[in-house]
């Protein structure tokens, strides 16, 4: 019986000194390009440990479909060889997950999102319902995105 109660201790112990995922910090960057080039995103993380057995991340992202078309994805470095799917047929949002048999630690890109840039504006890729495991990310930042004219109409004034 005291085996059992130790066993129980440590586990709480451990329990409450691991490291909360909500300290990890996802970050979708700031970008500006031309209208007609690629927009590659790259949805970044911090300060993931190895305390966190982080294996798998989730989100939702929205995006207008007026001023940017989304492509395809490709891992990042974080999750590199990992199961990783992005649904893109919704226009205007993506649905992202990918999910590793291994915890993953770091800093890096988790995954990067690559689209084409319409037209000139300013716009967001923001993200909703970010999670990793199952727990939701609270410190959460959309990509902010501007657009400038395609360069052959730059040149043309």
């Amino acid at each position: 019986m005291k085996k059992i109660i130790i066993f129980v201790v440590i586990m709480m112990i451990t329990l409450l000194l691991a490291a909360d995922l909500k300290d990890i910090s996802i970050d979708g960057g700031t970008y500006t390009v031309n209208a007609g080039d690629t927009l590659r995103i790259y949805v970044n993380a911090n300060d993931i440990t190895q305390e966190m057995r982080v294996i798998a991340f989730q989100f939702d992202a929205y995006y207008d479909s007026t001023l940017i078309k989304y492509i395809t994805h490709k891992p990042g470095d974080l999750f590199e060889n990992a199961m990783l799917m992005a649904n893109g047929e919704e226009t205007g949002m993506l649905k992202v997950a990918c999910s590793h048999w291994q915890p993953q630690e770091g800093n890096g890109t988790l995954v990067e999102l690559i689209f084409t840039a319409l037209a000139p504006g300013e716009t967001h890729l923001q993200f909703d319902k970010f999670k990793m495991n199952s727990d939701t990310m609270t410190q959460v930042y959309d990509a902010d995105i501007k657009i400038l004219p395609a360069r052959s109409e730059r040149k043309k004034k």
